[in-house]
């Protein structure tokens, strides 16, 4: 740790905390430092390779679009942030004149490449350097987007990359300046900010729930023309026949089957 990063963690320093597009209203405090961002990226790819650099402790992105990325990788000597799970992601960053990408993400993965990522909502032009906040103050717990392929939380204690990411959208010009990712303490407009978004959540899940019982209470009613799984047996050693009677008419299905090793034992204990 550099005496720099000391200092922060200790430090009370002002921050950008405003609910939803993370700008500076109130005091914070910087508790961890991800990234000084004072060595060169590891990689960058698509839009940003070769173009992503880092001078005097910046990472700057111009010249590029906002499709490609940059990152670091530290499998030797994992980021543990464990202690840190109810902080919130924040940048400190300066928007360029040419800039035109309307947010940045941060993507961080764990030894097992589960990954999340945490959006922060650009502002305009500035020559002043400002701190945002993730979207909606989310935490390091809980990213604004999770893995798609393995939905299980992050293993907070074993971090092992960290990426910048552009948005995506529209292949639009980058003039961006970054000096240090970090995680703050969450005032009490960023706490605000998480139940608001918890109720949303809550009420969309609500509504999800009721829209599915609905199906299921006009669609689940049975008759005695409703269909019904007659007959089931083994015609092939990877198929399945299936009688279906719908009604006073029969229907035949066919389905492909595999074996596993518990149905194998099944049979040979019968």
């Amino acid at each position: 740790m550099t005496i720099r990063q000391a200092l922060l963690i200790v430090v009370s320093l002002s921050l950008c905390l405003v609910a939803r597009s993370g700008r500076c209203e109130s005091p914070a405090e910087v508790v961890s430092v991800i990234s000084e961002l004072d060595a060169p990226s590891l990689f960058a790819y698509l839009s940003w390779e070769g173009k992503a650099k880092v001078e005097n402790g910046t990472a700057i992105i111009r010249e590029a679009n906002n499709q490609g990325g940059a990152g670091f990788n530290s499998h030797d000597q994992p980021l543990a942030l464990q202690a840190f799970s109810d902080t919130t992601p924040a940048i400190r960053v300066r928007t360029g004149a040419a800039n035109e990408m309307k947010s940045v993400n941060l993507m961080l993965a764990d030894s097992s490449e589960v990954k999340g990522t945490w959006q922060f909502l650009l502002s305009s032009p500035s020559f002043d350097w400002i701190w945002l906040t993730a979207v909606d103050g989310t935490p390091l717990s809980t990213p604004n987007v999770r893995d798609d392929k393995n939905p299980e939380p992050l293993k907070l204690d074993k971090i092992v990359q960290w990426q910048l990411i552009g948005d995506w959208a529209g292949g639009v010009a980058v003039d961006l300046e970054i000096d240090q990712i970090a995680l703050v303490k969450p005032s009490e407009m960023v706490l605000a900010s998480r139940k608001v978004l918890a109720e949303k959540m809550r009420a969309e899940a609500n509504a999800k729930k009721a829209e599915q019982d609905a199906l299921t209470a006009q669609y689940s009613k049975r008759t005695d023309l409703s269909p019904q799984v007659k007959h089931v047996c083994l015609v092939a050693p990877d198929i399945l026949s299936l009688t279906i009677q719908a009604g006073v008419r029969f229907v035949l299905a066919w389905y492909r089957w595999q074996l596993d090793s518990t149905d194998v034992a099944a049979v040979h204990h019968h």
